[in-house]
């Protein structure tokens, strides 16, 4: 028995670069609280073993961080970020002083947010 379903659509959807990075920190945020749960609750369980025994969570979680970097990286202001980001690494300038220049831009916060949010 085939199923065919047809669906048409008259509207098309765009997304921004923005719309794009928001829902990648979403995902990236939320994501890995299943596999958590699965490790912490569940450790014996054959599902876990199966899941975090493969590398494709970690695989399918990296390309959507990767897709944010790309994102914000191709964003207008993009070269000023790098710009302050090498005053972090200037021990003539304050590295304090560069995080918060950098933690007030919102890509930037959108692409670090991950390699924090195991420590939360």
């Amino acid at each position: 028995v085939r199923i065919r379903i047809r669906m048409y659509s008259k509207t098309a959807v765009s997304l921004s670069g923005q719309d794009v990075i928001k829902a990648g920190v979403l995902f990236d945020t939320f994501a890995p609280q299943f596999l958590w749960l699965l490790i912490i609750g569940l450790p014996d369980l054959d599902l876990t073993k199966k899941v975090m025994g493969s590398i494709t969570p970690i695989v399918g979680l990296s390309l959507v961080h990767l897709k944010i970097v790309l994102l914000a990286a191709s964003q207008e202001g993009a070269l000023d970020q790098v710009l302050i980001f090498q005053e972090v690494f200037d021990a003539s300038m304050s590295q304090l002083g560069g995080m918060q220049k950098l933690f007030a831009n919102q890509n930037f916060v959108a692409e670090e947010w991950p390699h924090g949010e195991p420590f939360t």
